[in-house]
């Protein structure tokens, strides 16, 4: 495998990673952003359901699974800078 293809390869996953972390970081919202912004939000906190939880926790599971991606792409592209 040459060095450009190894690079391909770390492109793809860095591409792969930044997608899945844009789509599944983890937000937590517990605010309504304009009263926030103006200094007039109240927190307010509900028992979360078990569907709830479940999709936290994928998307945290996601979220982490993005940032390997985007380490093993970086670490490709750059083994595949130095390889002929």
């Amino acid at each position: 495998m040459t060095g450009a293809n190894i690079t391909a390869i770390g492109l793809v996953l860095d591409i792969v990673g930044a997608v899945l972390l844009w789509q599944f970081i983890v937000e937590i919202n517990f605010a309504d952003k304009a009263d926030y912004l103006k200094g007039n939000a109240t927190l307010i906190l509900a028992d979360p359901t078990p569907e709830e939880i479940q999709k936290y926790k994928r998307n945290i599971f996601v979220s982490r699974a993005a940032i390997v991606f985007l380490v093993l792409g970086f670490i490709l592209q750059l083994i595949g800078n130095y390889l002929p």
